[in-house]
């Protein structure tokens, strides 16, 4: 019996010894990988971040430089009190001029209009007689609303998302003079996204706009949620617009999951291995 014990073992050992070391192999490849996987999100999250950032800050530069020169052409526009017809009629139709090249450089701007203390138009482009129907009434309640709040604080002021066939936002300029007139600019936020955001981020991320209440304006087809993502640390959201706008982006990157799939099969190789 004991012959038949030790020629079992002997026969057995190589075997035993062979399985013993894989599962060790398994169990050390498994938690280098756990933990390289761990750093590559955490490298993954940061650089999400700054590109989320460098996103926001790009956009904030393209309207700050746009409002600027709304407002140094608007300024530039004599009142009517202390103008003569003539020399009004004129600095409107430059007034009108120089918006139609700037909008052509600015796909996302719908339309921009010079509007007197009633909200009546003097000037804009496109021109029109009756407004078309992609852009927002100038009675529209947030308009108004926007409008009020700029002459109050005497600043530039964003209204709330106008939402139409696309979430429109519409910039107020007050100008300065007694007349009180106003210089607005619509923007198509769709247009803006498409327009802003480079190659290389649509390669890497699903972005998205949302409203105070995460509802999702942009893209409009509302394919992209937060749902699809591994977790939660998938996703960055980056406050977007002035202050109190209530809009956030939201980017999410793409092919989660690989990884995760990988470390998942060596864990069921080292269970498979040990049993």
């Amino acid at each position: 019996m004991p012959k038949a014990t030790d020629y079992f073992l002997r026969n057995r050992w190589p075997w035993l010894s062979a399985s013993i070391l894989l599962t060790g192999l398994l169990f050390v490849s498994t938690t280098l990988g756990w933990y390289w996987y761990t750093e590559q999100r955490a490298a993954a999250a940061r650089q999400l971040s700054l590109d989320l950032l460098w996103l926001e800050q790009s956009i904030a530069e393209s309207l700050q430089g746009n409002k600027n020169i709304l407002a140094n052409w608007a300024n530039d526009l004599p009142a009517s009190a202390a103008s003569k017809p003539a020399s009004t009629a004129k600095a409107l139709e430059e007034f009108s001029s120089r918006i139609a090249g700037m909008m052509k450089e600015n796909p996302a701007l719908l339309s921009i209009d010079y509007l007197d203390k009633d909200g009546a138009r003097l000037a804009g482009f496109p021109a029109y007689t009756e407004r078309p129907e992609r852009l927002p009434p100038l009675s529209d309640p947030l308009i108004g609303n926007a409008i009020r709040h700029s002459r109050d604080l005497d600043l530039s002021v964003y209204s709330q998302v106008i939402e139409q066939y696309a979430p429109l936002w519409v910039l107020v300029v007050p100008v300065k003079n007694e007349d009180e007139r106003t210089g607005m600019a619509t923007y198509d936020l769709d247009q803006l996204l498409s327009q802003k955001v480079p190659w290389w981020f649509v390669q890497r991320y699903d972005l998205s706009l949302l409203d105070r209440d995460n509802k999702q304006l942009s893209p409009r087809d509302g394919s992209q949620d937060g749902g699809n993502s591994d977790t939660y640390t998938d996703i960055y959201k980056l406050a977007f617009g002035p202050m109190n706008s209530g809009l956030s982006l939201r980017a999410s990157p793409h092919h989660r999951g690989q990884s995760k799939t990988l470390l998942a099969w060596l864990a069921v190789a080292v269970g498979w291995d040990y049993w």
